[in-house]
């Protein structure tokens, strides 16, 4: 994937921003949701358990749980999307972590892109198990291409 970060500047920051969804998601429970995954994840699924580091699984899944949360409590993929792009650009611009602020972005956004507005929001465990899926598979890409 591109460096999404690549020419981004304070205009395409202002637009990723979803300010006119940001009370819906303060009221509702996203980010209750997403600070209590780490709990949920040792609950459910103890095997995904454990420190959350930087590019490692744990990271990864909770990455991808945010960002399909979102998506699932009503915003649209595509502002979710450009949202994540928004959230993770401190991370990339302000705190040095260039690598792991691109990474954490695609997985914010294979998340919003994972919700099937048909199936409807999955249970946590298969939601979990989802992420996983997506995390071992994004570690084993990453390990062939180096």
């Amino acid at each position: 994937m591109a460096n999404p970060y690549e020419n981004y500047n304070l205009l395409d920051y202002l637009s990723d921003m979803p300010i006119a969804d940001i009370p819906n998601f303060l009221t509702s429970g996203h980010i209750g949701y997403y600070e209590n995954a780490p709990q949920m994840i040792e609950q459910l699924r103890p095997e995904f358990a454990g420190p959350r580091v930087d590019r490692n699984l744990q990271d990864m899944i909770l990455n991808y749980i945010g960002g399909y949360d979102m998506v699932a409590r009503g915003m649209d993929p595509e502002r979710a999307v450009q949202g994540a792009r928004a959230y993770q650009a401190k991370d990339y611009f302000l705190d040095g972590r260039k690598k792991d602020a691109i990474g954490d972005f695609e997985e914010n956004s294979a998340g919003a892109r994972a919700f099937n507005t048909q199936q409807g929001r999955l249970p946590d465990e298969a939601l979990i198990d989802l992420a996983a899926r997506f995390a071992r598979d994004r570690m084993a890409q990453s390990q062939r291409i180096k």
